[in-house]
């Protein structure tokens, strides 16, 4: 099963109006800054969703606005594309990529966000990254497999033997 931790960074114009500057001097200012903001997610196959009996890319994202879906991802070796969605939100965010070395440049664009610049990196997550055997044996700690006792505190069900 594929899956890629995503890192990376947009970019994107942000505008302020300057109170300090017109308190002090009785003039109304208004700033802008290209101001960058990072994100990371993990897309992964999905084994219930198949093209031509190939899994298809799914992903979730995180950043300062929020948690964001991840669909129609297509990733080759010189293209990575994706949609993305946030929560409680109904506008579409999307992003195309070209490599250029071990990074991802390209851009996005939405209704509501208008365009923008954006880079990232993709990382290959080892087959056992999520297994937590691989962590057990690798440490010599076999006894994080086993259940945890809680004490006093853990109430039997008496219905359970």
């Amino acid at each position: 099963m594929r899956s890629y931790l995503v890192a990376g960074s947009f970019f994107e114009w942000q505008e302020a109006i300057d109170l300090e500057h017109s308190i002090n001097t009785g003039e109304l200012w208004a700033r802008a800054a290209l101001t960058s903001s990072l994100y990371v997610g993990v897309i992964c196959d999905d084994p219930d969703i198949t093209e031509s009996g190939v899994p298809i890319l799914v992903g979730n994202m995180a950043d300062e606005y929020g948690e964001s879906k991840i669909s129609d991802i297509t990733l080759t070796d010189t293209e990575f594309k994706f949609s993305k969605k946030y929560a409680g939100r109904k506008d579409t965010i999307f992003y195309t990529f070209q490599k250029d070395g071990e990074k991802w440049v390209g851009e996005y664009s939405g209704t509501n966000v208008g365009k923008g610049l954006s880079r990232c990196v993709l990382t290959l997550i080892p087959d056992d990254f999520f297994d937590p055997r691989s962590i057990s044996e690798a440490l010599g700690k076999p006894e994080y497999l086993k259940p945890t006792s809680f004490g006093d505190n853990w109430v039997k069900d008496p219905g359970l033997n």
